[in-house]
């Protein structure tokens, strides 16, 4: 948020960037939703949207009842080489060259890659091994384990490491795992980035490859969502985004824009690898991509969809997908308290006279009725509908009645009971909110891990613990692969799903204690959903994360003050008296500290 002061008048801009987003699903209906929020809250608010490649940038506007005006930029500030790389099957390690030119392919040569351009790893990994040499590279992966296969290919060969690199590797280890196959490819001046990495990792990773100091960065899908890591090669094999969903044009071109590096080069390359296999062909179609906020095609072309899955409060949810209306039956529910259901309605788009508007106003209001769940409750938890809100409501009311406060109300994670709490918590929620049938028991794990993060435990110590859980199980993991699954379950379902879960679940809990006359109750729940997004219950800990320094760094910290509830103002005065060079930290963590304090 930028504040704008000028003699003559004075406002805060919202700057939105990767303004597309707003067309994508669930994540797009939380987009429009927190703008509105800000709109409300400050009427002299002005938006900036910026998007790459949008051709129809006036459409932003419309969920907020006005018309933006757009301006276009053309220009790049590097140009671009399109060259295809086909794979010859007369000559398995040969591939033949052209250069992509006013719609037309100019063969200029072929190049022999000394390995057997067999599969689409060996492609990625032996077309970049040789056409990479001398340059920095990027090579575009289609999920974490593909990344560590890759890096693994193009880390198989003879480099100089430098102390640069293994004090890079030895962090890597103290900050996710010894075994973590990432520490050994660095060494080799190989890297990789996906989301589901710590934050301090992927910004060491990020900083040694934008310095210079890794040749070649296999990477996923982040490269679409703003990580700005511009090389003079991108290496592309037929590349999707989510599983079998095949690139799109305005993607591609997103992509591409990665290819080259102002001030360094005057163009960059792109290397399409057997183009001709591809699932798309996003060369030949549209740059520009029309975006529709997801609300609005909600409400305006899913409509008798919407109205359907309002009117059913028993709908079970997809486990394997975000539930792609929730968000938008929640954002109306809220319209409907606030008396402005059918200007919302209207500034989308949808008649309000018509048939399908008035089916609409009538399932929303109704969704309400003898509902205890009201407007506070609602919006403290924008993800999960009222009914499964009223659904968990009930059932945390009859456990009060039978079993008291203390049964219902979670544990802090110092508690010695916090792991029973917890469990009991989750199969709530489990089977109130995401439907769960009672054979899942998957609420033992989860509140395992749960209570491990919040309670700040060092990545490494999670990952060993999770390993020797899954051996408990009668399993046989390997290291690399527990070490991708504990990210995973870290980021996407202790920082997502359950601090949704967890949100949900106080906010209730705390209408229920009210409704009974017991408000000196609610102080004593505990914020769970703050601790699981953070992973840290600590109050010293947290101080040093809302400052702005990842988890590990943090963690580090934490034990080395005296004073162990410090607040963020006092962590960042401790801080500016430290001499960072006495406190034995990776370097990572130092420049993390003097990014802040400087």
């Amino acid at each position: 948020m930028l504040q704008i002061a000028h003699p003559s008048l004075s406002f805060e801009l919202m700057v939105v960037d990767e303004a597309q987003s707003i067309g994508d699903g669930p994540r797009g209906v939380i987009l429009s939703s927190v703008i509105e929020e800000a709109l409300e809250r400050n009427g002299l608010m002005q938006l900036l949207f910026a998007g790459p490649n949008l051709s129809n940038p006036d459409r932003l506007g419309r969920p907020f009842g006005f018309a933006p005006s757009s301006i276009r930029t053309e220009e790049a500030s590097v140009t671009q080489n399109i060259v295809f790389v086909d794979c010859d099957d007369s000559r398995p390690s040969y591939a033949k060259l052209a250069l992509w030119a006013e719609g037309q392919r100019i063969p200029f040569g072929q190049v022999d890659c000394e390995q057997p351009l067999t599969d689409h790893r060996n492609k990625l990994v032996n077309v970049a091994f040789r056409l990479g040499a001398g340059g920095q590279n990027l090579v575009y992966a289609l999920g974490p384990a593909e990344c560590e296969q890759i890096a693994f290919g193009l880390a198989d060969r003879e480099t100089a490491s430098t102390s640069y690199l293994q004090e890079l590797a030895a962090f890597i280890k103290e900050a996710v795992h010894e075994k973590y196959p990432l520490a050994q490819n660095v060494m080799r001046q190989v890297g990789y980035h996906y989301g589901r990495q710590p934050s301090l990792v992927r910004k060491a990773i990020e900083d040694a490859f934008s310095e210079g100091h890794l040749q070649y960065l296999v990477t996923t899908s982040t490269l679409l969502y703003g990580v700005n890591l511009p090389a003079q090669n991108l290496f592309l094999h037929n590349p999707e985004r989510g599983s079998n969903q095949p690139i799109s044009s305005n993607d591609f071109w997103n992509l591409a824009g990665r290819a080259g590096r102002m001030g360094k080069e005057f163009s960059g390359n792109i290397f399409l690898i057997d183009y001709g296999d591809w699932k798309s062909d996003p060369i030949n179609g549209p740059k520009d991509a029309e975006i529709i906020p997801s609300i609005e095609d909600h409400v305006v072309s899913r409509v008798e969809e919407l109205i359907t899955y309002i009117n059913d409060p028993e709908r079970i949810p997809d486990r394997d997908k975000p539930d792609e209306l929730e968000n938008t039956f929640v954002k109306l529910v809220r319209d409907h308290f606030d008396g402005r259901l059918e200007s919302t309605l209207s500034n989308l788009g949808l008649d309000i006279t018509s048939e399908s508007a008035k089916k609409l106003a009538q399932a929303v209001a109704e969704s309400v009725v003898g509902k205890d769940i009201g407007r506070e409750t609602l919006l403290a938890s924008p993800t999960v509908s009222v009914h499964r809100q009223q659904s968990l409501y009930d059932r945390l009311e009859v456990s009060l009645t039978k079993k008291g406060p203390s049964y219902i109300i979670p544990k802090h994670p110092r508690d010695s009971g916090a792991y029973q709490s917890y469990l009991a918590a989750i199969r709530r929620c489990h089977s109130e909110i995401l439907k769960y049938p009672s054979s899942d028991k998957s609420e033992r794990y989860y509140a395992q891990i749960a209570l491990r993060w919040m309670k700040g435990d060092p990545l490494p110590q999670i990952i060993d613990e999770s390993y020797n859980y899954k051996i408990q199980q009668g399993l046989s993991p390997n290291y690399p692969t527990v070490i991708r699954s504990t990210l995973t379950e870290i980021e996407k379902d202790l920082r997502f799903k359950y601090v949704r879960l967890f949100s949900c679940y106080n906010a209730v809990l705390e209408l229920l204690l009210r409704n009974k006359g017991m408000n000196e109750l609610t102080v004593s729940i505990p914020a769970l959903p703050m601790y699981l997004e953070v992973g840290a219950c600590s109050t010293t800990m947290i101080s040093f994360m809302g400052l702005g320094l990842s988890r590990f760094t943090a963690g580090r910290l934490s034990g080395l003050p005296r004073q162990q509830d410090m607040t963020q103002s006092a962590a960042k005065v401790w801080l500016k008296r430290q001499d960072l060079d006495t406190l034995e930290l990776p370097q990572a963590s130092v420049k993390e500290i003097r990014r802040l304090v400087s």
